[in-house]
């Protein structure tokens, strides 16, 4: 199978970097975050810190706990640069 062009842990650093940078944004707290989304705490962080990328389910829960949907949350998190 060919490589597409991307290395997964990448995206997943950078995605969770720009989830904890719009979180922080908003002023709210990591634990809210992972309570409103209904996902756990190790989840969030690991998705945070970019050692899980999380599957589709997921993300639409943490876009839900904004009250958002997928995409407007996903484009939240694409305007925002990398640290």
């Amino acid at each position: 199978m060919e490589q597409i062009g991307y290395e997964p842990i990448k995206v997943g650093i950078a995605w969770g970097k720009r989830l904890r940078k719009y979180r922080e944004s908003l002023g709210m707290a990591f634990r809210e975050l992972a309570c409103r989304a209904g996902i756990s705490e190790n989840a969030l962080y690991r998705i945070e810190m970019g050692q899980r990328t999380g599957n589709l389910r997921t993300w639409e829960q943490i876009a839900q706990g904004f009250g958002l949907k997928i995409e407007e949350l996903l484009r939240e998190l694409r305007g925002l640069e990398e640290e």
